[in-house]
């Protein structure tokens, strides 16, 4: 390594160059009182020192700094000065304790440290550098790292120490215990990483699930990097299927992920086998250049970015090779929808900053981005990576200047709720509450408006930050707004307000519904039997959170404990009423699907199968998909003809709302009349206002009687209707 220009350290290290060690002493000692805390320095001129043959010279000469370092220094400066010192003067026993003191200090939070100090022979007879280098590789080893034991355990986590016994104790998959001294340790077993695709499927197997879902190319690359051999369908199949991927969803899954890891610059097809290489930064550079959209750019971008870090240091080159590069691919790829290009200015902008790049071109390319506001929202809000919006709206701030918090509010209504945790803030100090609570009631009425700013509220509803926002609106209320907001009111539900309705029923209800049950806490009886009613007429949660919620109501309240004898007929689950003409038509429907449908795809799977190799044959594979489809779907329609019964005049009542009425409604604020008939699910038309008794509309109005108003939501609105007049939908027997 090349010395530092600096006249004073020049002489020092010429004469440790030239083996002239009394020169040399008395020099050192001058430059070292007026400056000590030049340790890099010192350690380099003992090192030139080593290189003459002048070890034991060298650690003598830095026996000078000792003092200062174990008054000033930091733990690990005083490693690396013991360390030079103990290692050189190997024969003074003094030096290695008080290398061990500093160690101990360095390694202070580590519960191995003592079993690893002794297993390496520091406090023995172990030459100084041997014991130092067993001690680096045993850190590996410490509790909380994984190994793989390659003959029969599998993948292990140390998991603590057997102080008596002075071994460590790991938990192999499956549960297995053992226990071993450090040394069989780092002889039997090999060092994971946690990232590594076998820790994640034995000890965080919904991490992997996650990534399988979400990344599969890069589950795939590293199963491939693991295996460091070509792999065909079958082998990755072994690490995966079961307890990672169902077998029903085996082939979809395959379909996805190998194709995503087709895409990335380190996975490659040889024949029928994919396999992993190493790739360098030139080839990922030239494979970015090539990309033909923004997210194959931010992937390769990524895959060279996890390389880089997980090597260290990056290099400045490299760095500043990419850099125009993500820019570029930014710039072609602009006209895309997707969010890809706005993150390539934001990981560019990232690396400008650390590694102190000119940015004019970048900043040009940000204000652009930025200026098309709709388009950079929408980005924005897709991105799903907190680091950059932050990064983002820094920059959104400074270039908007005053008109930041307009350009923030038009921004607030396409945001996700977890961008809203960084946007509302900001719009509170700067003085927009009354924006905020117009948004929010309007959010309330229209559960279509702001969905995600409806499941932001009911999060932070009871935080003493927002208090002015939510001024007149109830936690309850907020509760019953979200858990309504997927029930598709008489219409099919919007997938996106269903997954969000069941997003907040397990927030509520995790953790064995405590959330929930402070709210039920706070409610008098009447009011939570109001809302027990609610929760058990809404079809988009799962069983599992309307059995929690149950649950909490009968707890909390012990008279919603008692269960009716008898359900009413609209509420009971285990039937479903239907006209005759409906129960025909479901009948026909279902000899269509098994004598038609289902005799067709079995055809088509012989032919499919006929093609060849079926671990790479797409149309058989989309044929055996096709037809798990159809032979469920036949079970299902098997099970609900099986529970369906005919609506009769046993289920009417006069002048009440019941399954196969014809109801008359005047909405309260228009005065406008509709008629709305409530028959089986497969007599429903809504075109010609012929209702699912199961709607949440229909259900709103089940045992009112004329006369009385209603609260229901219609169209995504709830509003009073009036209850006109109440007449039979069924002829007469």
């Amino acid at each position: 390594m090349s010395p530092p220009t600096d006249p004073v350290f020049d002489e020092l290290f010429n004469l440790a160059r030239k083996a002239a060690s009394q020169t040399l002493e008395a020099k050192f000692k001058e430059a070292f009182a007026s400056s000590p805390d030049r340790l890099d320095d010192w350690l380099r001129i003992a090192e030139e020192m080593k290189t003459t043959n002048k070890r034991a010279q060298a650690g003598h000469l830095l026996t000078f700094a000792v003092e200062h370092y174990e008054k000033c220094g930091t733990p690990e400066q005083r490693v690396r000065l013991h360390s030079f010192i103990a290692g050189a003067l190997e024969k003074d026993r003094g030096h290695r304790t008080t290398l061990a003191r500093a160690l101990q200090d360095f390694h202070a939070s580590s519960p191995a440290f003592e079993l690893f100090l002794d297993a390496c022979g520091l406090r023995a007879d172990t030459a100084i550098d041997a014991a130092l280098t067993d001690l680096q590789k045993m850190w590996a080893y410490d509790v909380g790292c994984y190994a793989h034991h390659a003959t029969g355990w599998g993948v292990g986590v140390i998991d603590g120490l057997d102080l008596v016994a002075r071994e460590l104790t790991i938990t192999f998959e499956g549960g297995r215990k053992h226990s071993m001294p450090v040394r069989s340790a780092m002889q039997t077993l090999k060092p994971l990483s946690p990232e590594d695709w076998r820790v994640l499927k034995h000890f965080k197997a919904d991490e992997l699930r996650a990534m399988c879902e979400n990344d599969p190319g890069e589950v795939i690359a590293r199963i491939l990097r693991q295996l460091n051999r070509p792999a065909d369908v079958a082998m990755v199949r072994g690490c995966l299927e079961g307890a990672i991927v169902p077998a029903a969803k085996w082939s979809r899954f395959w379909t996805s992920a190998r194709k995503a890891a087709l895409q990335r610059a380190d996975v490659e097809l040889q024949g029928t086998k994919i396999v992993w290489r190493q790739v360098n930064a030139d080839d990922r550079l030239v494979a970015m250049k090539k990309a033909i959209t923004a997210k194959q750019v931010l992937d390769f971008a990524n895959t060279m970015l996890k390389g880089i870090a997980e090597r260290g240091t990056p290099d400045p080159k490299v760095m500043a090779d990419l850099f125009p590069v993500l820019c570029e691919g930014a710039r072609k790829h602009s006209a895309s929808d997707e969010s890809s290009s706005l993150e390539l200015l934001l990981l560019a902008d990232d690396i400008a900053e650390q590694q102190k790049l000119t940015r004019l071109v970048l900043d040009e390319q940000l204000k652009k981005e930025m200026s098309d506001e709709r388009t950079f929202f929408r980005r924005l809000s897709d991105l799903g990576n907190p680091k950059h919006e932050k990064r983002a709206l820094d920059h959104f701030r400074e270039f908007s200047g005053t008109t930041y918090p307009d350009r923030l509010l038009a921004l607030l209504k396409l945001s996700s709720a977890r961008l809203l945790d960084m946007l509302v803030p900001e719009l509170l100090d700067a003085g927009r509450v009354e924006d905020l609570k117009l948004l929010l009631n309007e959010a309330m009425r229209r559960l279509d408006a702001h969905p995600e700013l409806l499941v932001f509220a009911r999060r932070r509803c009871v935080h003493p930050r927002y208090a002015a926002m939510f001024e007149g609106i109830e936690q309850k209320a907020l509760v019953e707004r979200c858990l309504a907001m997927g029930e598709g009111s008489g219409k099919a539900p919007d997938p996106r307000l269903r997954a969000l309705q069941r997003q907040v029923g397990k927030e509520l209800t995790d953790g064995n519904g405590k959330e929930f049950r402070g709210l039920v806490k706070t409610l008098n009886l009447d009011n939570a039997r109001l809302l027990k009613r609610r929760i058990e007429m809404l079809r988009g949660l799962t069983d599992h959170t309307q059995i929690i919620m149950m649950q909490v109501f009968g707890e909390v309240h012990k008279e919603l404990a008692k269960r009716e004898e008898v359900l009413p007929p609209h509420l009971d689950p285990s039937v479903i009423f239907c006209t005759e003409d409906g129960i025909h038509k479901r009948n026909a429907e279902y000899e269509h699907l098994t004598n038609v449908d289902l005799p067709n795809i079995f055809a088509a799977v012989g032919r499919a199968a006929a093609f060849g190799d079926l671990s790479e044959n797409a149309e058989y594979t989309a044929a055996l998909e096709e037809r798990a489809r159809l032979t469920k779907r036949a079970e299902e329609m098997v099970e609900e003809i099986r529970r369906a019964q005919s609506i009769t005049a046993a289920l009417l009542k006069d002048g009440e709302v019941t399954i196969g009425s014809t109801v008359s409604l005047k909405e309260i604020t228009t005065g406008k009349v509709r008629e709305f008939t409530f028959l089986g699910p497969w007599d429903a038309d809504l075109d010609a206002d012929r209702l699912d008794y199961r709607a949440n509309f229909a259900r709103s109005l089940m045992g009112h009687k004329v006369g009385e108003t209603v609260i229901a939501e219609l169209g995504g609105k709830a509003s009073n209707f009036e209850i006109v007049a109440v007449k039979s939908a069924i002829a007469p027997e």
